[in-house]
């Protein structure tokens, strides 16, 4: 798991490249420093498909009348 203080070691690496003229992807910066823990990770409910589905469609659609208006 992706704690605060982690996430904002790889944003910061991530602006230091950025800044050096040496931008790296966010890919290549995890798989230099971050190991998975496979018996924490959660995995889809093939079940379940049809609701994720319905819910990225719904925040899709959130997302583009938030921007189309300006919020974003």
């Amino acid at each position: 798991m992706v704690r605060c203080a982690e996430g904002a070691a790889l944003q910061a690496a991530y602006a230091f490249a950025a800044a050096e003229g040496k931008p790296v992807r966010f890919r290549d910066l995890a798989k230099k420093h971050v190991k998975l823990d496979e018996s924490t990770r959660c995995k889809p409910d093939d079940g379940n498909k049809e609701t994720y589905a319905r819910l990225l469609a719904k925040q899709s659609d959130l997302t583009k009348r938030l921007h189309a208006a300006g919020y974003l």
